[in-house]
């Protein structure tokens, strides 16, 4: 999708090291660091929203991350994002699951892709204590990922089917 950050990106991004693995986080105040939370979040929400209505004839429709990943990212990041919130975390879907993977997990994971950028232990623990608060206040069910691959897919498939199954019968 990001239509938006097509249009924006030469003005969001300018400064930017094209082959930095360091995350990108522009100089405070700035034109970049005002504009580009607002923009992602508008793209993010006519992504979610559109898609939306494409699919809308469809009993399931899957999204892969919250609208709100990318602000949460900029929040980890310390882009000014807080006046954002009331609106990217009232976005929700009807059926919400978390992967939470301790820090080290999520560090070791990062060092093993071919290609990579680095975070550190404080974003990392930023995010996911962002997707915490939002698996709690709506009740998304939270899968731990420090268990092995098999048993945490597992749970997962059974968490949905039960989860479907009770919905499809209740309608």
């Amino acid at each position: 999708m990001d239509k938006l950050k097509t249009l924006f990106g030469k003005y969001v991004d300018s400064g930017r090291k094209q082959n930095s693995l360091s995350p990108y986080a522009p100089k405070k105040n700035t034109l970049a660091a005002l504009l580009k939370p607002p923009i992602a979040l508008l793209d993010n929400i006519l992504m979610f929203y559109l898609t939306k209505w494409k699919f809308r004839d469809y009993n399931v429709i899957i999204f892969d991350r919250f609208v709100c990943a990318t602000l949460i990212k900029f929040k980890a990041l310390n882009y000014h994002v807080n006046w954002l919130r009331p609106v990217w975390q009232n976005i929700r879907v009807d059926i919400g699951l978390v992967l939470d993977a301790p820090i080290q997990q999520s560090l070791n994971t990062i060092d093993d892709r071919d290609y990579h950028i680095l975070y550190t232990n404080e974003q990392l623990a930023i995010e996911r204590g962002e997707y915490l608060e939002i698996a709690k206040k709506y009740g998304y069910e939270v899968f731990d990922t420090s268990k092995p691959l098999e048993e945490v897919h597992e749970k997962i498939k059974r968490y949905l089917g039960e989860i479907l199954f009770s919905r499809s019968l209740k309608e």
